[in-house]
């Protein structure tokens, strides 16, 4: 019930950050910082995905985000499984390290000890955050590979001709509104309530009691 509950309110909740368009906005604004260092925006995208994936499992979400950063990437001079491969290794490699995801974790933790089973959850945050951060390194490490190989020669890339002609027809050429977008002052204060939300979120799922830290536990009376 609890995580059905959480579902319906985070669909809810990001719908409506997703229609103020701020999440866009975000990735492009992010997108466009390197400045002639295209290829650093690989590792920041995967990463903030990635702590989506580790913290609310954060998968199903980036189909949004597909378009957005293949345009970006196209025009940055890298190839559409390029922008596919980030967002796909980045979620999948949080969800693969969760640490306090509901969806997995507390679920988990939730039919185990209706069972009778008791579990360290200060083990399973531990060992959720090094897989994250492996999982991650591996999968930046892949794509970078990938996306040097392409930047520098078209004919290394996995796609067809034929495939390489609908990319660049698709997300190519004027087709770029998107990209060019401006990153609003509105968009900006709705980022950091997404951030601070998830922020509350995250302190909330962490079982803070078996750090040794009560600070945040209802005392019983």
């Amino acid at each position: 019930m609890g995580v059905a509950l959480f579902v319906l309110i985070l669909g809810g909740f990001l719908g409506v950050v997703m229609k103020t368009g701020a999440l866009n906005a975000g990735i492009t604004a992010v997108a466009k910082k390197p400045n002639g260092k295209e290829t650093w925006m690989i590792p920041v995208l995967m990463f903030l995905i990635s702590l989506g994936g580790t913290t609310y499992g954060m998968a199903e979400e980036t189909i949004a985000f597909y378009a957005l950063v293949t345009s970006t990437m196209v025009a940055a001079g890298f190839d559409s499984l390029t922008a596919a491969s980030t967002i796909l290794l980045g979620s999948t490699a949080g969800v693969l390290g969760s640490t306090v995801n509901p969806f997995s974790i507390s679920a988990s933790v939730a039919a185990l000890n209706t069972a009778g089973i008791e579990t360290n959850q200060t083990v399973i945050i531990l060992v959720g955050g090094l897989s994250w951060i492996l999982c991650y390194i591996v999968g930046v490490t892949f794509v970078l590979r990938y996306a040097h190989k392409v930047k520098g020669n078209k004919a290394a890339s996995l796609l067809t001709a034929e495939e390489w002609a609908e990319v660049e027809k698709e997300y190519g050429g004027e087709k770029k509104p998107e990209a060019d977008s401006v990153f609003t002052l509105r968009q900006k204060i709705v980022m950091v309530l997404f951030g601070l939300s998830f922020v509350v979120m995250i302190v909330g799922m962490v079982p803070w009691s078996s750090f040794g830290i009560h600070l945040l536990t209802t005392p019983a009376f």
